[in-house]
């Protein structure tokens, strides 16, 4: 039931269930009070549950630091994260994020720095992923460059996933050259690390190169994905390369992905930039998809560029 809930009206009707039929004080309803109430936007009704609790475990202290984090209540999720007796990973991720989330990238990459200090915890891919997230949000490239240097200090044989999210952070700060030097030492690629870089070429505005990087993924045994056809059209569209952006959406046949409506919009934003309007208001008026924001304002565009 209590899974269900997603109105604060709701949750404070089944807490007032749980009171009177006394198991407010049992620990596992009351973490799911905690929870839902924090989803909920009831972060002081959640503290009040948190606070009357007689056993707490690491999850109930989790869960209410996220509870003011995700509410806007930075400093309260700090002082429950000070609070905590028993810190894991899970509390130094929530405290990390909740500062990512404000915009506080240095108190972010503060917590970061102490986490094996503290409590001997080492940071997980979960963390690490974390905080490049965190240096990615500033835009700042020597920001990132730290960064990364502090990662990979953290653990000299990183995962895919975490060079994957150096890869992001890179394209992020605008900066290619790194993201590529990333994507080239990783030996283990994987299909996202494909679409990061890509995604990065695409957005960072060199469109023949990533067209290239998708053919050479191919090549090296990788099939696209969705979000690989959708960076790689949007290049095709930005360069005006409709030809090529044609030959890339008949391989999703090849490759047995299903086009979506975005892959559809990008098809109609191709045409359209390239003066192609006839091709375009086919697409629209044809595909076999309802038409979304996206491609109808591809279309308009297409017909004021043409008049």
């Amino acid at each position: 039931m209590l899974r269900k809930c997603s109105a604060l009206s709701q949750v404070k009707w089944v807490h007032r269930i749980v009171a009177e039929d006394g198991w407010e004080d049992d620990t596992f309803v009351a973490n799911f009070l905690i929870q839902m109430y924090g989803r909920c936007g009831g972060a002081q009704e959640a503290a009040k549950v948190f606070e009357k609790l007689p056993r707490r475990n690491q999850f109930s202290w989790n869960i209410m630091l996220a509870a003011f984090a995700q509410n806007g209540h930075l400093q309260e999720a700090r002082e429950i994260f000070d609070r905590s007796p028993h810190r894991n990973v899970v509390t130094w991720n929530a405290m990390m994020a909740a500062y990512a989330m404000a915009g506080r990238i240095r108190e972010a990459e503060i917590v970061f720095k102490k986490m094996p200090q503290r409590d001997l915890i080492s940071p997980n891919d979960s963390t690490l992923v974390s905080i490049l997230d965190s240096a990615a949000s500033s835009s700042d490239l020597n920001h990132a460059r730290f960064v990364q240097g502090v990662v990979e200090e953290c653990d000299e044989a990183l995962s895919v996933d975490v060079k994957n999210a150096i890869i992001g952070m890179y394209k992020r700060c605008g900066s290619i050259e790194n993201a590529r030097r990333v994507f080239v030492r990783i030996e283990n690629k994987d299909t996202v690390s494909w679409n990061s870089i890509i995604a990065a070429y695409a957005d960072l505005g060199d469109c023949k190169e990533a067209i290239e990087l998708f053919e050479l993924m191919s090549l090296e045994g990788f099939e696209p994905s969705r979000a690989t056809y959708l960076s790689v059209l949007g290049a095709c569209s930005h360069a005006g390369l409709v030809k090529e952006g044609v030959e890339v959406f008949a391989s999703m046949v090849e490759f047995g992905v299903v086009p979506t409506r975005e892959h559809f919009s990008c098809m109609v934003d191709l045409f359209g930039r390239g003066g192609w309007v006839a091709e375009a208001h086919e697409v629209f008026s044809k595909g076999p998809l309802r038409p979304s924001v996206t491609a109808w304002r591809a279309l308009c565009g297409a017909f004021v560029q043409q008049h």
